[in-house]
């Protein structure tokens, strides 16, 4: 069942990685009720993030507090990979910190409220448009 994840709450994004906002961006949530159409909710949304599993059983997240550019955070997979290249997108391979750097995480936090994200190497995908967010989110299917 789809889930709407369309809110104006106020989310200060301060994460270093991507354009600060005040409020949840327009195109987080336009990508995010994409998702949700082809992909199951994980669980209840946060502020920051909305979760989800696809068909193969891979979870990603989709991050909703950037104004500019959306951040995906994908299981590791050379078919995501081959798709961010083929769309020219910028992804990075991003690992949490080992622990016991002093409570620092190393990326946004809200990835700890779904148990298969918070350990797992991921990468990180940013897409301007819910177009190459579809695309890139099809190497999961």
């Amino acid at each position: 069942m789809p889930v709407s994840l369309t809110n104006s709450s106020p989310i200060p994004v301060t994460n270093g990685c991507t354009p600060k906002a005040t409020i949840r961006s327009k195109l987080g949530d336009e990508i995010g009720d994409s998702v949700s159409s082809k992909f199951r909710s994980r669980r209840d949304p946060v502020d920051y993030m909305a979760y989800f599993r696809a068909p193969s059983g891979a979870t990603f997240a989709v991050e909703r507090g950037t104004s500019t550019l959306v951040n995906l955070w994908l299981t590791i997979l050379d078919a995501v990979r081959r798709a961010a290249e083929a769309e020219h997108l910028r992804f990075k391979l991003v690992a949490p910190w080992p622990r016991g750097r002093g409570g620092d995480y190393g990326r946004i936090s809200s990835l700890k409220q779904d148990p298969d994200l918070p350990d797992a190497p991921l990468y990180r995908v940013q897409v301007r448009t819910v177009g190459e967010a579809q695309r890139v989110l099809e190497a999961l299917a």
